[in-house]
């Protein structure tokens, strides 16, 4: 769930945000959230 939430937040920084810094971050924070969600998605696949 934070997972999501983190990669909501940095999606809304890229779209309203000012800072080129933060955008940066939020890139990377984007990237790095949805590797994790695809993985914990792949474990609860193959728990079923």
């Amino acid at each position: 769930m934070h997972h999501q939430q983190a990669l909501d937040m940095a999606e809304m920084q890229l779209a309203h945000g000012k800072s080129r810094e933060l955008k940066a971050m939020a890139s990377k924070i984007i990237s790095g959230q949805k590797k994790e969600i695809a993985q914990f998605n792949r474990w609860l696949t193959e728990q079923k």
